[in-house]
């Protein structure tokens, strides 16, 4: 798929990955995500060189915000864009399914009823669940690079 394609090449590696999940939970300044991805599971944690790296990258996928709160000396703070918003949704799903794998028991539950929640295609237009049989990227019309029009399927928790 070349949204895949797109998608991996964007921000295919680890420590980016990192970066917009430790975003997912608000703003932080470049020590808080350092520390943040301090002890980020095996080995050892993110190298200065590496995230700064990162960031800009991140930053110039428009995929977060690097926003001044200090001018002398420059400091800023990050924080997901809309785009980066809707890539930590799926990175949601992923940080699901890893921890499924390591801890079985582990899962998502609706909090109204304790349901495990299940991943599904979900069409706005129709409001149904379901596959949508013949539904590729590339067969919705009017669909473009970084999100899909009004009516297109989309994947959702229920």
């Amino acid at each position: 798929s070349h949204g895949l394609d797109r998608a991996l090449s964007t921000i295919g590696d680890r420590w980016s990955l990192l970066v917009v999940a430790a975003l997912m939970r608000g703003d932080l300044r470049y020590g808080e995500l350092a520390e943040e991805l301090g002890d980020a599971g095996d080995g050892p944690g993110i190298a200065p060189n590496v995230l700064a790296a990162r960031l800009r990258m991140l930053e110039s996928a428009m995929l977060i915000n690097a926003e001044p709160y200090q001018e002398k000396p420059r400091r800023v703070r990050y924080s997901l864009t809309s785009d980066g918003r809707k890539l930590a949704a799926v990175l949601g799903s992923l940080e699901a399914w890893g921890a499924r794998e390591v801890h079985p028991e582990a899962h998502q539950v609706h909090s109204v009823c304790g349901t495990t929640l299940e991943w599904r295609t979900w069409c706005p237009k129709c409001e149904s669940i379901g596959e949508l049989p013949g539904t590729t990227p590339a067969a919705v019309p009017g669909a473009a690079v970084g999100g899909a029009p009004l009516g297109a399927p989309r994947q959702v928790w229920v």
